[in-house]
């Protein structure tokens, strides 16, 4: 699947400029909580060397970063039509909440020392969903600790 740079954003949620119809990929970063969204458009504000399918090779995209805070609520109101890697990292928050809301999150600290949030534990039925959500990710929208159920 060959991803495409898109030509505009139009802003939702104020600030945060995220609206679904673009792709996009995760950053991480070391607190989890201080990831962002990187919206691949145009008009973006940062250039980043991304390797995309279907052969890995590094593009430089333009970007718009969005903080993981400021994308939950635009992540919630991504409908199904909208661009592939948008739609999945949207069911990526969804199962985050689903499972958050369920009281199945702990403390934990981060490869970095930071204090954070960890899932879990989790039964068999949610690892199996975690595993087959990161396995229908569309080129661009892993993040790069594939396998891993996220921290917080």
């Amino acid at each position: 699947m060959r991803l495409t740079v898109g030509r505009t954003v139009a802003a939702m949620g104020g600030e945060v400029g995220f609206d679904g119809q673009h792709p996009v990929t995760f950053a991480p970063a070391d607190p989890p909580r201080a990831g962002a969204l990187l919206v691949w458009v145009d008009d973006g504000d940062r250039r980043v060397d991304l390797a995309v399918p279907p052969d890995g090779s590094v593009t430089v995209v333009t970007v718009r970063p969005v903080p993981i805070a400021e994308a939950v609520g635009p992540l919630l109101a991504v409908p199904a039509g909208a661009h592939p890697a948008a739609v999945f990292w949207a069911g990526a928050a969804r199962e985050a909440l689903h499972l958050a809301a369920r009281g199945l999150v702990w403390p934990a600290v981060t490869a970095g020392g930071h204090r954070t949030w960890r899932i879990g534990p989790y039964g068999p039925a949610d690892a199996t969903r975690w595993r087959l959500r990161k396995n229908r990710s569309p080129g661009g929208g892993r993040s790069g600790e594939h396998g891993r159920l996220p921290l917080l």
